[in-house]
């Protein structure tokens, strides 16, 4: 049975993978959180439970059992990313949010053509690593 953690938000890293478009991150956090309900990830794995586009929200999970997180929860825990990574672009975006739970959100780039569970975020090629959305500064 998964475990239901809360959080601290202890970490920001901005621009590690890459990018998602930022309209469409706000609107994925704002379906997170209407869509409500409970975010599993398993044990040492990444999933992504928001997609649109080339766009999407991960939940990756550090610890040796699953977790269950409130899906608003995880929408207002990577609104960490969205409100502070990538603010000198103007559509790319991509950042992690760690917690004290030993899980963390993301941010960045996603082909929701492939399984929630088949893609962990990551910089793309040497000759184009923040992807069709653009670059990541601050």
């Amino acid at each position: 049975m998964p475990q239901t953690l809360t959080w601290v938000a202890i970490d920001l890293v901005c621009g590690l993978y890459s990018t998602a478009d930022k309209r469409n991150s706000v609107q994925l956090l704002y379906d997170l959180r209407k869509r409500g309900g409970t975010c599993v990830t398993g044990a040492k794995k990444c999933t992504r439970h928001a997609c649109w586009n080339t766009s999407g929200v991960f939940i990756c999970n550090d610890n040796d059992h699953d977790v269950a997180i409130d899906c608003e929860t995880v929408a207002n825990f990577a609104a960490g990313v969205a409100n502070n990574c990538c603010t000198s672009t103007k559509s790319g975006i991509s950042g992690q949010q760690w917690s004290d739970q030993n899980w963390n959100a993301i941010i960045s780039y996603a082909n929701c053509n492939h399984d929630s569970n088949a893609d962990r975020p990551s910089p793309g090629p040497p000759a184009d690593p923040w992807g069709p959305n653009g670059l990541c500064t601050n």
